[in-house]
């Protein structure tokens, strides 16, 4: 695939915890590609991240800045 940017595949990991019981859960994403790890405060967070991702019009590489404040949200 090299380096390049396509809008058309994405792949992550997925890391879902809660440190107590009955905690709230957190969820992470990571780029095997890159290395690049989002933290997010929910799972539902998360999904909202791609699903973004997957209505950005093609060739908008910087879809991951909508949600870089959404990481630290309560």
């Amino acid at each position: 695939m090299g380096d390049t940017f396509s809008p058309d595949y994405y792949a992550y990991m997925l890391r879902l915890w809660r440190g107590e019981a009955n905690a709230f859960w957190r969820a992470s994403l990571e780029d095997p590609h890159t290395g690049e790890r989002r933290h997010f405060t929910s799972p539902q967070c998360a999904f909202a991240f791609i699903e973004a991702q997957l209505n950005q019009p093609s060739g908008d590489e910087n879809s991951g800045a909508l949600f870089s404040k959404m990481e630290d949200l309560p």
